[in-house]
């Protein structure tokens, strides 16, 4: 499992290669079912909720922006953020010889995204470096989620997944943090 941290509004960050093997056979190529973005935005809301957040509503535009992420990360086999201005989340997923679940992996991304907690400086104090999946996960002016999966067996035999979530406002702006992220209650 790889993450990378969601794309900042003041700077982009992206990853390299994650295997030089090509994808075949995208999964459901066009979009997921809504069974499962709806399972991913129950598990941003339940993890707002504990931070006194308000929930997201999945939104059509941001889905399919998403959707069209995920899609060029599977294809491309790599995380890479989008030019979009949304703020984004990324995860990737890799196991040999193993069928494709959406909804095991889009759970899986946002444990792994909200598991950052434990990186977070609740006093304001510092940078939050290695904590900006999971505060993008709760950046309470953050009302909107659009939700992407892709899927593909590469060429080395493996099953690769790639979850990309998008939110409006964006979150994580430098100076913003105290306000947008609070304890846990």
């Amino acid at each position: 499992m790889t993450t990378v941290a969601p794309k900042p509004a003041t700077q982009e960050q992206s990853s390299g290669p994650l295997s030089p093997a090509p994808a075949t056979n995208l999964v459901a190529p066009g979009g997921i079912d809504t069974a499962t973005r709806n399972v991913i935005l129950q598990q941003h809301n339940e993890c707002r909720k504990m931070h006194q957040s308000p929930s997201l509503i999945l939104d059509q535009e941001l889905c399919q922006s998403a959707q069209r992420v995920a899609e060029a990360c599977c294809r491309k086999q790599q995380l890479e953020h989008s030019d979009t201005p949304n703020g984004e989340n990324l995860y990737f997923s890799g196991q040999k010889g193993t069928s494709f679940a959406a909804q095991n992996e889009a759970k899986a991304a946002v444990k792994s995204w909200y598991d950052e907690i434990s990186r977070y400086d609740f006093s304001g104090t510092s940078n939050p470096s290695g904590s900006n999946h999971f505060t993008q996960v709760v950046w309470r002016e953050s009302r909107k989620l659009g939700v992407g999966v892709a899927s593909a067996t590469n060429s080395d035999g493996m099953l690769c997944t790639y979850v990309v979530c998008q939110y409006q406002p964006a979150g994580n702006f430098l100076g913003e943090y105290k306000a947008n992220v609070l304890p846990r209650q």
